[in-house]
This record gives structure tokens, C-alpha cells and sequence, in this order.
């Protein structure tokens, strides 16, 4: 008998790290992961009819490589045993989550070919779930205690509403259905958005296309640099007309292909109406802890928002939730929660949110800080932060990678970064001019859990 039953959706990163989280609990749980794919890895699976290249945001890599150094694509509790580049492919992403799976004893509690159709709370504390078996077509419905949800939110596409769709006569795609670059030879590309798919997709057009146009809203001035002559960026699309985009500054630009990388619309479809009843506001936003839905604290979702360096922060995540479930945390009563939420909700999507995120990408400053308290918050409430004191070391080479993706976009991933010591990381750019010189930082984490930023000559 157990002391609890724990169900997990997806063998994705998140989902694996659940796992491994849940076996290593203090109390006797019961656990079985349900993945829908033929093997495990998620995004990173390469098995299967389709071969699937995706980044660590869920977009379709134009590059075999990731756009992430590999040490911030790692659990603090199994370093990558490779000695691989500094960008790691997605193949060394995957080896890497295989070889996790087996360093861990994962397997025997995975079941492959298992896609959830529903999650239904009994109003006892228990879950019914319905699994189908993808190859027999056979419906099983089991009880459970707990719900961790590690699907991640990068399945449907964002479409953003854009007047004269209607009369648009070129091709309209989302950046999910990128396959090749050569299908759009010559072509005038309009793209929609700014992230790193967005400035890789303009990359690996520009030596084929006709010209590439990075249309945005970010305030304060655009954000890529050293581009490619055939690539320009402008502020965001207003409307679409037969042949052409006419931008919020009054501008028309010729238009053959618009591609949006406009990101991903979070659904689960699995859930149960009274679970997503927000009003077409998606459940993620009414969390606490990011994680937990308050009137049912037992079903947790892991990194549902995305949040900076993913493993860190799905990896610290499920160490919490599994502490929840050994009675190690209190939740705070059902009005506070909602409380609490109501209040960060009202704030999001201000000016000076964005203002806030303009400046990490221009690197004028720091605007991780709210990511860095909110990971450590948890960490301390779950009585583990001792583990995660290197969280400001990751998360300052964090933005510098994203500053060297904005700003050096072509050469970036020529980068190097070594750990010297688990407190000192050193970082060696390269040069996006060949008349340029090659520069190092060294990242250094101090006792007193701040991080020292030195430029090496």
C-alpha cells in the first residue's frame, strides 16, 4: 500500500524531473507517468515519423543547435557527462534526458503510447483520470491523489487577430510549420514577434529571401543587432493588405510570406470545465505558487509559464510540490491564495513590465530579479535553498546569453562557456565583425549570493 498515488503527465524534461523528485520522497508514492509519444524526451524526442527540431521555448529550431549554453539546460543534480560544444544539438538534449532516465531507475514507472483524455477531481481529495493507449485505442481510468502536469504550453499556436486577413493574398504560417528555409527563395518575408525563433528564422532566411522584415512591439528601440543586410526591423503590423503589411507607423511593406512568431496559446484540454471556467483566461494565470490551482492544490503544473532557464526552475518547482505532498509546506488559506493572485494579475502586461524586459534584452539592466526571488522563495519554504544557492549565477548568465542572441545573432553560437569552479564561470564571446576581438567574462558568485560580473583582457 501507499501513502499516496501520484499521476504525471508528460515525459518531457519537466515530467522526468517530477519522477525522479517523486521516487526520492521521504514517503512510500506511488507514481506513473503518462507520455503519449513512442519514447520519452518531449520536445527533444527525435523518434517518430517527423523529425522534430524545437528550442527550448517550444518554437521549431532553423539551427540543429540549441540557443541555450548546455549547462543551463541541466538538472544541478546530474551535470552533462559529454564533452559536447558549449550549444549543444537537440540529440545531445535527448542522450542526455535517456541517460538521466536511466541513471534514476525512471523507466519502470513510464508508460510510452499513454495519452491522457481527462482529469476530473471526485471531491474527495481523489483524481479520476481516462488514459488511451495511442496503438490499441483502449480507455483506461485510474485514481490518483495528485496531478502533476508537465504537457508545457508550446503545442498551440498564438494566432494574433490582424485586420484584412480577408483580403491578404500571400501565405500566412505560423513559425511552428517552419521546415526549410529554401521554400521561401526570393521571397518577401514579413515576421511577426521577437524571440529567439524570430531572430533565428531571420537568419536562415536572409541568404535566400528576397527581404526579411522583423516587425514588433517592443518600446524603447529595436533589439537585434548586427544583422544580416537583407534583414531590418520596424515596430508591429497593424494590417494586412492583397500584397503588402502597413506597420503602426503608417509604413507599407511589400509582403509575399508573414510569419508569426507570435508563441504559444496555453491549453489542457484534458481538464475538466470546472478547472478552466476563468473566462477564457487560461487556468496558468490563476496559480499559486505559478504552480498550484488553489481550489484544488493537489494538481500542479510544472514550468507552466515558461519561465527563464527551464530546468532550473521545473527542476525546483517539482522538488516543492513533492514537499507539499510530504505535508513539509503550509499553504496559506483559499481567499489568500486568490488574493495574491488577483494582485499579480492586475499587474501584468503594463508599460513598465515591458519597459522592464526592453531593458534585460538592450542589457541596461538587470530585470530577472523576480524570477530570482521567486525561485529562491520557494526553495526556502520547501527547506532546500542550500541546493540552489548558484540560482544568481545562472540566471546572470542567462541574460548575458540573451544579450549576445540579440546582439550578435550571427555568431553567437561560436560562444564558449566553462565552469572553472562551481562559483566562477567564464564566458568567451566571439566577435560578430572579423575586424573585432574576442572578449571574456568571468562570472563570479560570492559568499554573501552576489554575482560579480569581470571583463577579462
Amino acid at each position: 500500500m501507499f501513502d499516496l498515488r501520484v499521476c504525471i503527465i508528460g515525459a518531457g524534461p519537466s515530467g522526468l524531473c517530477s519522477l525522479r523528485n517523486v521516487l526520492a520522497s521521504s514517503k512510500n508514492i506511488g507514481v506513473t507517468l503518462f507520455e503519449q509519444q513512442e519514447d520519452i524526451g518531449g520536445l527533444w524526442n527525435y523518434s517518430g515519423a517527423e523529425v522534430k527540431l524545437w528550442d527550448s521555448n517550444g518554437n521549431p529550431l532553423v539551427f540543429p543547435i540549441c540557443n541555450l549554453p548546455k549547462q543551463l539546460m541541466e538538472f544541478s543534480d546530474f551535470p552533462h557527462k559529454t564533452k559536447t560544444d558549449t550549444f549543444a544539438t537537440q540529440q545531445d538534449i535527448h542522450d542526455y534526458l535517456l541517460e538521466y532516465a536511466n541513471h534514476f531507475g525512471l523507466w519502470p514507472h513510464i508508460q510510452l503510447h499513454s495519452r491522457v483524455l481527462n482529469v476530473e477531481p471526485m471531491g474527495n481529495g481523489t483524481w479520476l483520470v481516462a488514459v488511451q493507449n495511442t496503438e490499441t485505442f483502449n480507455v483506461e481510468i485510474y485514481t490518483f491523489d495528485a496531478i502533476m502536469c508537465c504537457v508545457g504550453i508550446n503545442f498551440y499556436p498564438r494566432i494574433p487577430t490582424i485586420d484584412g486577413v480577408e483580403v491578404f493574398q500571400g501565405e500566412i504560417l505560423h513559425s511552428k510549420y517552419f521546415k526549410e528555409s529554401s521554400d521561401f527563395s526570393n521571397k518577401k518575408i514579413v515576421c511577426l514577434g521577437l524571440g529567439p525563433s524570430c531572430a533565428d528564422l531571420c537568419l536562415k532566411l536572409a541568404p535566400v529571401a528576397k527581404q526579411v522584415v522583423a516587425c514588433h512591439r517592443f518600446p524603447g528601440g529595436f533589439c537585434l543587432g548586427n544583422l544580416p543586410s537583407k534583414v531590418r526591423e520596424t515596430v508591429s503590423v497593424t494590417r494586412l493588405n492583397e500584397r503588402s503589411v502597413t506597420t503602426e507607423n503608417g509604413e507599407e511593406i511589400s509582403c509575399d510570406v508573414l510569419i508569426l512568431c507570435t508563441g504559444y496559446q496555453p491549453q489542457f484540454p484534458f481538464l475538466s470545465d470546472d478547472m478552466e471556467n476563468f473566462e477564457n483566461d487560461s487556468v496558468i494565470n490563476h496559480l499559486h505558487k505559478k504552480m498550484m490551482i488553489p481550489k484544488h492544490p493537489t494538481f500542479c503544473f510544472v514550468n507552466a509559464h515558461g519561465l527563464a532557464t527551464e530546468f532550473l526552475v521545473l527542476q525546483i518547482q517539482a522538488k516543492y510540490f513533492v514537499r507539499f505532498l510530504e505535508n513539509g509546506i503550509k499553504l496559506p488559506s483559499l481567499p489568500t491564495m486568490e488574493q495574491a493572485i488577483a494582485k499579480e494579475n492586475s499587474s501584468k502586461g503594463s508599460n513598465k513590465t515591458r519597459k522592464k524586459l526592453t531593458e534585460s534584452l538592450r542589457g541596461e539592466r538587470f530585470a530577472l530579479t523576480d524570477v530570482q526571488s521567486y525561485l529562491e522563495d520557494l526553495a526556502r519554504e520547501g527547506g532546500f535553498l542550500d541546493e540552489f544557492r548558484h540560482i544568481p549565477l545562472l540566471l546572470m548568465v542567462f541574460q548575458w546569453v540573451i544579450r549576445r542572441i540579440f546582439g550578435s545573432l550571427a555568431v553567437y553560437r561560436q560562444d564558449q562557456l566553462r565552469v572553472l569552479t562551481p562559483n566562477v564561470w567564464k564566458y568567451k564571446s566571439v566577435a560578430a565583425k572579423p575586424e573585432g576581438k574576442d572578449s571574456v567574462k568571468i562570472f563570479h558568485l560570492r559568499s554573501n549570493g552576489l554575482v560579480t560580473v569581470k571583463d577579462v583582457v
